[in-house]
């Protein structure tokens, strides 16, 4: 481990910090049990599907159960890897069992709809999947060294410098350009469905569930996508694949990870992926990426309720 050292926070990290990172294999066994957290949020959001029908009639709560398990089961292989290969404070199957079997209550005892239904089916299994990565994202970074170890590694803080909210504010109109571009692009040439940003966010929107979408979207998404994108994969595999190969591959996984939206969601995750990894990289601060990223997600959401649409 190595030697913990005083730094201010504040001030701008040099440019060698993206080499002086956690070696690939923490990296790689970070990215697996990542997925295996996504794979098992899913399975517990599927836990819900399975509680009522379209017509209110009830289903067998084995299937529930079931459904929750296997949650708990891809929680646990990810603890067995974290240990397996020696990463630091790999405690992540209680954390995960706790959260995915009060997911299990909650699917039992929320009502057939309304506030408590939305939370109980889809805001506590992508909350579940999210926090745990972000738990593990943090403690391979702090090692042994607890809170500030990890906030070194990850860079999270708020610069103090007018330069870098500057660039990471360029760098989001950017963004946002090109993927409004690419977006037009594909329905003026009459592209294939299957090549298009999928136009279904609206739908995804229940009214008794804004604040809850808010939450989740803005807030949790938000951090703990940063931290595990950016913050875990980027930072971590530029010293063994290079600032380029670490750009691609953290970026395609967070695009692969957005595929339920549907396929042509890709092509514009990837280029948010892009925009995010260039404000991290040129303002050294995983504060502004979060920021970046919340505010892009305000905007898409508030574009959703206003007009319907997100394009």
């Amino acid at each position: 481990m190595e030697t913990q050292e005083a730094i201010d926070p504040n001030a701008q990290a040099s440019s060698a910090d993206d080499s002086v990172t956690w070696g690939l294999k923490e990296v790689l066994v970070g990215i697996v049990v990542i997925l295996l957290m996504w794979a098992g949020a899913q399975s517990a959001g599927s836990a819900a599907a399975l509680v009522t029908t379209d017509d209110g009639g009830s289903v067998s709560p084995i299937l529930t159960v079931v459904s929750v398990v296997v949650a708990i089961v891809l929680a646990a292989i990810g603890w067995l890897l974290l240990r397996l290969f020696n990463i630091p404070r790999g405690y992540l199957l209680p954390v995960s069992a706790v959260a995915f079997a009060v997911i299990g209550v909650a699917v039992f005892v929320a009502p057939s709809e309304g506030f408590f239904y939305n939370v109980a089916t889809w805001f506590l299994p992508p909350a579940a999947y999210y926090g745990l990565g972000a738990y593990m994202v943090y403690n391979i970074a702090a090692g042994d060294g607890g809170w500030s170890q990890a906030v070194q590694k990850i860079q999270l803080r708020i610069p103090k410098n007018l330069n870098d909210y500057i660039w990471a504010l360029g760098i989001f109109a950017i963004t946002w350009v090109a993927v409004w571009a690419w977006a037009q692009g594909m329905i003026r040439i009459d592209a294939p469905d299957w090549l298009r940003v999928p136009d279904n966010a609206s739908g995804n929107v229940n009214s008794n569930g804004i604040v809850l979408v808010f939450l989740l979207s803005v807030v949790v998404a938000s951090i703990a996508e940063e931290m595990a994108f950016r913050g875990l994969m980027f930072k971590g595999l530029i010293s063994s694949t290079g600032f380029v190969g670490a750009v691609l591959i953290s970026s395609v996984l967070f695009a692969l990870v957005h595929i339920q939206a549907g396929f042509g969601a890709l092509p514009a995750t990837f280029i948010v992926a892009l925009g995010m990894v260039w404000i991290y990289h040129k303002t050294r601060s995983m504060g502004l990426a979060i920021i970046a990223h919340s505010l892009s997600n305000a905007i898409t959401l508030f574009i959703v309720l206003a007009f319907g649409s997100a394009f």
